[in-house]
């Protein structure tokens, strides 16, 4: 089974992003590696993995790459690890979505930054990231949206080494 990105301009969808209650086919923020497996099947990509701490699928298709992230302890088997992200990537691609429509539909933002991309020598490249919620979304310099991550920050410090 393939991920695809909700529907983000759905105000039900919009509000659930935003509380933190979005779950696709019960999947959420929290679930088990096992629960994941038992509702979406295995994933046929392959795993990007930092094993034994983490690892994530892709289980999107080439027009919609939904990430699952997945984190736990060394000792834990991997059908125990929790869930902590859905990313969904190169929206660029596939929506044609500014800064200014997701103002319209989504309302104000909490909080917004303007970022240097880790890549980027030579300071060129400017990306723009609004929160809402539990959900992030990153703009290119030109903002428009191609990027959107949702996940509890709480959950990440107390499961993610990286945090």
């Amino acid at each position: 089974m393939m991920l695809k990105l909700p529907d983000i301009t759905d105000t039900q969808i919009i509000e659930q992003m935003i509380e933190g209650t979005f779950n696709y086919n019960g999947i959420q923020y929290g679930s088990t590696y096992r629960e994941v497996l038992e509702q979406l099947g295995r994933c046929p990509a392959k795993e990007s993995s930092d094993y034994p701490t983490s690892f994530s699928y892709d289980y999107g298709d080439q027009d919609h790459s939904v990430t699952l992230s997945f984190s736990g302890k060394e000792q834990w088997k991997k059908k125990d690890f929790i869930l902590l992200s859905f990313d969904y990537n190169h929206l660029d691609e596939t929506m044609d979505v500014n800064t200014k429509a997701i103002r319209k539909l989504w309302g104000k933002p909490e909080k917004t930054w303007k970022d240097q991309t880790d890549w980027d020598d030579e300071g060129e490249f400017k990306t723009y990231r609004y929160r809402y919620g539990y959900t992030y979304m990153y703009f290119n310099k030109d903002k428009k949206l191609f990027a959107m991550s949702y996940y509890d920050k709480k959950l990440m410090k107390k499961w993610s080494e990286d945090w």
